[in-house]
Formats: C-alpha cells, structure tokens, sequence
C-alpha cells in the first residue's frame, strides 16, 4: 500500500473531526504554524491540508483572520406528490399533512399536480421519476385505466404509496378513510331514524373509495335484510366531466331514479357534490330535505346557509396526507409497509336527515 503523504495525514484528520462534529460549524482553526508544530511538519505541508479543506467547502480561509469550519451541506432528499387537484372539499389539508410531515422529516417535496388525463399523469409521475425523487406519493385519476407497461415499470423504480385510491393489481400500499365502515355508519344513523328504504346514489364503483363505499351499503342492506337502491353512473363527478350539460344530464336521470324507486327516502351520496344533486332532483319531485327525504354524504363544509348543513363522513384528511409520507419514508428505509393503512373519519351531525316521514 502506498505511504500517505503528511499533508493527506492532517487533510484527513481534520475533515473526520469535522464531520463528526468534533470541530462544529464556526470553528476556528489552529493557524498553519500551530497545525505544523502539532503534526511535526513544515508550515507548507500544513498549507496544502488546509488548501484541500478549503476547495472541497469545508473551510472558509480568510487572511488575517483564520480558517473557519463552514456548515457540512447535506444532499436534498425528495419525494414527489402527484394528484389531479385539489380543494377545501377534498385535499387541501391531505396536502398539508404531507408537506409538514415531509419538512418534519428532512424531505422537500416536488409536486406535480392539475391534469385531467391518465396520460397527463403518466407523463407527470415520469417526471418527478427522472427528477430523482426518493418517492411518490400519488392519488390515482382513476385505477381501472393504469395497465400500461410504462406506469407499471415506474412503480418498480421508484418507492410509491397511493393516497385514497389505489390501482388494482398493483403492489403498492394504500392509505385511505375505511370507507366501507364508514358507509355502514352513515346507514346505521339513517336506520336509527326510522329509514328502511335507504338509496346509495355515486359515480362508477371502479374507484376505490367509491367502490369501498357501496360495499359498505351493501353490506348494512345484506346484515340488516333491506332492499337494496343504487344509482352509479353520476358521471359530472368524473375528471374532465365536469361540465354543466353533463351535471343537468345527472339532475335528469336522478330525478327518474326517485320517482321510479318511490319508496326511498334516505340517500347515502358518495361525495357532498352528488349530495347537492340529489337534494336538486328531490326539489324538482316538489319534496324537501329533511322533511320528506334525508340526504347523508361525505366530506362536506359547513356553511352558513341551513340547508347546505349536511350530516356527513368527515375524512381526516391532514393524517391521511401524514401518514402517507410515513409510509412511503418506511419504505424508502427499505422496511414492511401493510398494503391498506386506514385513518378514521368521523359522522358530522348535520341538517340534511331526519326521522322517516309519516308517509311511509
């Protein structure tokens, strides 16, 4: 093995007390003459160990007044977001829960988010890959339209985690409400009031919260021997849907639905905004909520106006958004994650039900 030069020696020393904190950030160091007499070396061995400290940014060297020990600069360490949007009635606060605890545990996130298309998010989550993020966390647009080989290849290349929705036959961890309870609980309050004929009003079940929330309906309806009523094909509430031809085309057929089930008189809408369209087509029937129908949802705001006070399924959606990045830092450690990693909601008492009416 070759000798190591002195200058190596000192150079050598000095950054392992460096980096251990023994000389911490501010430090000032012995000066060349004292360095040379403590090591046995000439003042110009003792120069060119310093000279390499200070090129490689350990040191700052100032003359006339000494050589400082600079703070060591980490590597940033990253992780991306992806997801379609967000808002106050789902994911404003999932994305805050993920920045804190992101910034809690050294990680700046890189986020990719406003698109519509699975092949808008494709691109995107491609390119928080070839930014070299540690790992994704990403709401899915929607699971059942995920089968390139493309996007399958990225979840192998990279740590993943999806938020509230999942990709079917992917073996990647869920974090999500335990939607399927959840719904049991909205129905178990409706029944409590008197309701028997209780109606499960959604978009197309092949999300994954949607889909969790009428197994749960028909799990309530099989335990407690009710009939079953279900609308599923809102399709306003779809990405790049939204649209008020298609929201009136919705109104429309959920007002055929009613009169044609007419002994319904309690909904369970799969989210706030199918909740008002429900309440529309019950106006349009000459009915009101609650008086003659109980309307129940998810995540909706408590406004002012009376009448927009729906009882709901509150998602606690700040720790869903901090559980994520727990689980998806778990994995980049390279430990077990469960594949479904579920965070409570809570019922919010609202406005929007109340007992079965006399009519029934």
């Amino acid at each position: 093995m070759e000798k190591q030069h002195a200058y190596e020696v000192i150079y050598e020393s000095l950054l392992e007390d460096i980096r251990s904190g023994k000389l911490a950030a501010g430090t000032m160091l012995p000066s060349e003459n004292e360095i040379a007499a403590h090591y046995g070396v000439s003042r110009i061995t003792s120069r060119r160990a310093l000279t390499m400290l200070a090129d490689q940014g350990y040191i700052s060297r100032r003359p006339g007044v000494g050589s400082e020990v600079l703070p060591i600069s980490q590597p940033v360490r990253t992780i991306g977001l992806a997801m379609a949007n967000f808002g106050p009635m789902f994911g404003m606060d999932f994305v805050k829960g993920v920045l804190q605890t992101a910034g809690e545990m050294g990680y700046l996130v890189i986020c990719q988010i406003g698109y519509f298309l699975t092949s808008q998010e494709e691109k995107g989550v491609n390119e928080l890959v070839n930014a070299g993020v540690q790992g994704i966390i990403m709401i899915p647009l929607y699971e059942a339209m995920h089968c390139s080989d493309a996007f399958i290849d990225m979840t192998k290349k990279v740590p993943m985690v999806f938020g509230d929705r999942e990709i079917i036959g992917l073996n990647v961890p869920l974090v999500c409400t335990d939607n399927a309870t959840a719904t049991e609980e909205l129905c178990r309050r409706l029944y409590e009031l008197g309701h028997r004929n209780i109606a499960f009003v959604s978009s197309s079940t092949n999300s994954t919260a949607v889909g969790q929330r009428y197994k749960g309906y028909r799990l309530y309806c099989e335990k407690m021997g009710l009939r079953s009523f279900s609308y599923t094909d809102v399709r306003s509430m779809l990405p790049g849907m939204s649209r008020q031809s298609v929201r009136s085309r919705d109104v429309v057929e959920l007002v055929r639905f009613l009169r044609e089930n007419h002994s319904v008189t309690a909904v369970v809408a799969h989210t706030y905004q199918v909740g008002k369209m429900v309440c529309e087509a019950i106006h349009q029937l000459g009915y009101e909520v609650p008086r003659d129908y109980s309307v129940v949802c998810f995540d909706a705001p408590q406004r002012v106006e009376e009448e927009e006070w729906f009882s709901h399924i509150q998602q606690d959606e700040f720790n869903l958004g901090v559980r994520a990045v727990q689980c998806l830092v778990q994995r980049i450690e390279g430990k077990t994650v469960p594949q479904f990693n579920y965070v409570e909601g809570k019922f919010v008492d609202g406005k929007s039900c109340a007992r079965a009416p006399e009519w029934l």
